[in-house]
């Protein structure tokens, strides 16, 4: 085989196992928000308006978060 064949292989394995890795990572952080219901209510705001968001803390023992 030429070596561009084999750097495209390579290059796509690389690709492949990242981001299966960055899909394994970040699992457990969104089942964590998604538990949590850390998602803000949809709010629109118009242009001229403003709009009072009030966030409520449940757990402190989770500071990354």
């Amino acid at each position: 085989m030429q070596h561009g064949y084999i750097i495209l292989i390579i290059g796509a394995a690389f690709l492949i196992t990242g981001i299966s890795v960055s899909a394994l990572w970040t699992s457990p952080l969104v089942g964590t928000i998604t538990h949590q219901s850390t998602f803000p209510n949809i709010v629109s705001i118009n242009p001229t308006k403003a709009v009072n968001a009030i966030t409520q803390i449940s757990d402190i023992n989770h500071p990354y978060l």
